[in-house]
């Protein structure tokens, strides 16, 4: 994300419902080539579809490829799982 935005109070959210489960599934698919290309396998664990949250789709794409794209760049070879579970509601 924009650093200076966010210090600035300027930057813009746009938060739309989207179903996370199915969006980091998406977000997986994106980076295997990356990771094939490197040696590496690229797995995703967990449901395919799940709970609609409000998120701001580009935005959360950023950090997600962001976060996937280190573990993929410091794995030397071998797999990197993206793992997703739900926790339960404590109340």
């Amino acid at each position: 994300l924009d650093m200076s935005h966010i210090n600035l109070g300027t930057l813009v959210v746009v938060n739309e419902p989207d179903d996370v489960l199915a969006f980091l599934c998406a977000a997986v698919h994106i980076m295997r080539a990356t990771a094939e290309d490197r040696g590496t396998e690229l797995r995703f664990v967990g449901k395919r579809t799940g709970p609609v949250c409000l998120v701001d789709r580009e935005k959360l794409l950023r950090v997600v490829l962001n976060i996937i794209g280190n573990a993929i760049k410091f794995t030397p070879r071998g797999l990197v799982q993206v793992r997703v579970s739900l926790a339960r509601d404590p109340a």
